[in-house]
């Protein structure tokens, strides 16, 4: 636990592993009480630890096919998981942990995964 990090925090982030999906995660710290303590802000870097361990699960070529769909326009309620589907920010970090070159220009982000062509994937930022 960081010295920023709450107690609650640092709970709500280790339950990540346990947990494959976000509505089994989300339905936890509802039952721990831990949602309502972390509030807003804390439920967030709580999602963005369980995408990024989403983003880890996923194969190359997986990773490679979600950054595509991405660069290709596509959109939350066109995902085959829907809302439940991992942000673009997380898949182009764990591209990034995986070594892939990746640029990160402004709002969009330059991927170039191993096998593929460059993908220019909307980051949000």
């Amino acid at each position: 636990m960081s010295p920023t990090e709450s107690p609650d925090l640092a709970a709500a982030i280790a339950l990540v592993e346990e947990h494959d999906t976000w509505q089994a995660l989300r339905a936890a710290l509802e039952d721990g009480g831990l949602a309502a303590r972390l509030g807003a802000a804390g439920l967030e870097r709580v999602l963005a630890a369980w995408q990024g361990r989403a983003a880890w699960r996923l194969t190359d070529a997986q990773l490679a096919q979600e950054l595509a769909f991405w660069a290709d326009g596509g959109t939350y309620a066109a995902h085959l998981s829907g809302f439940n589907a991992i942000a673009p920010a997380a898949l182009v970090g764990e591209a990034e942990r995986r070594g892939w070159f990746v640029r990160r220009l402004g709002p969009k982000a330059l991927v170039n995964p191993p096998d593929g062509k460059p993908l220019a994937v909307p980051t949000g930022t």
